[in-house]
């Protein structure tokens, strides 16, 4: 079975997210560190993991060991991942 991977590098420098900064971050996210935790975590849609236990949406990090991997339920240009960093934004 073919996988559609999705990686997703979140730069919080592109927003004012950031400590309330728009110059850059001081430190990672939380992504690749585990700060950010998986209830921080939604997407769009995810393939069956009973079906394929290495798609999951608590897959949707960065540098996730080989064959693991947030997986779409389908292959459509709108899906997407969200993570909660707990700070208000308008």
């Amino acid at each position: 079975m073919l996988k559609t991977f999705l990686w997703i590098i979140i730069q919080c420098s592109l927003s004012s997210l950031c400590f309330g900064s728009a110059t850059g971050c001081s430190s990672p996210l939380g992504l690749m560190t585990g700060a950010v935790q998986d209830w921080q975590i939604s997407v769009s849609s995810m393939a069956d993991h009973r079906k394929d236990p290495g798609c999951h949406m608590r897959y949707a990090r960065i540098y996730q060991p080989p064959g693991r991997a947030w997986c779409a339920s389908r292959k459509a240009a709108m899906e997407w991942i969200q993570v909660d960093l707990g700070v208000s934004a308008i």
